[in-house]
């Protein structure tokens, strides 16, 4: 049998309209995956860099707001975990979005444990999304509506580009996410939902020189400037 030729790979456009759940099984490994409204979307993995920060991130939260055994942290965090969420609200979907956002966390009180289990359907109280250039339409479009409908209270985007950190709120009339403030270069804040935290931007991305996308930004790969 030939080999399936992905299309749109990257683009922020679909690869395959009326996907099914098969199509993300059968999609390169080399890939992201997902599902929204019902199309297949294909992302190349996330650069060294992207990585990275997700990583930094995730050792800030961690630390104070995890909850261990016998700790009293009130948060469960995912790296990169599977979600298959419905919307509560908004369009009817004959499936759940397949969604792979790069760091979720959930309130013990919703989660009491993370399971054995190879994909979440419950909706995380905090997502959060490394932009890129090959992933940055498809975050700001589809994916911020998902989450939006299937009632995430609160979503990050950290474009390290740009250093910036921008802070989207559920809006209970709207059933969405909007905008609630940006947050830039070294700033010091306390931003929801971890507002007991003095947040320093500068951890995130202090340590990384400025970076520049190869000529070729299919591959979503990164050279570091001198």
């Amino acid at each position: 049998m030939a080999a399936r030729r992905w299309t749109n790979i990257g683009t922020g456009l679909p690869a395959k309209l009326d996907a099914t759940y098969q199509d993300v099984l059968d999609a390169p490994a080399n890939l992201t995956a997902e599902i929204l409204y019902g199309d297949l979307f294909l992302s190349p993995a996330p650069a060294l860099p992207h990585g990275s920060l997700s990583a930094r991130l995730a050792g800030l939260l961690s630390p104070r707001f995890e909850h261990w055994h016998g700790g009293r942290g009130k948060w469960h965090f995912v790296i990169t975990p599977e979600l298959k969420l419905r919307p509560r609200r908004g369009p009817r979907l004959t499936q759940p979005h397949a969604m792979n956002p790069d760091l979720a966390g959930w309130r013990v009180e919703r989660m009491p444990a993370v399971g054995q289990v190879a994909s979440v359907s419950l909706a995380p109280d905090w997502v959060c999304e490394v932009l890129s250039k090959s992933t940055e339409r498809i975050d700001r479009g589809r994916k911020l509506s998902a989450y939006g409908y299937a009632g995430v209270p609160h979503l990050w985007f950290i474009d390290q580009r740009r250093r910036t950190l921008e802070l989207y709120t559920q809006d209970a009339k709207l059933a969405q996410l909007v905008l609630h403030e940006v947050y830039t270069g070294d700033l010091r804040a306390r931003i929801a939902p971890f507002a007991e935290l003095v947040f320093d931007l500068r951890r995130l991305w202090s340590h990384m020189p400025p970076p520049t996308l190869v000529a070729n930004e299919g591959t979503a790969e990164y050279l570091t400037a001198p």
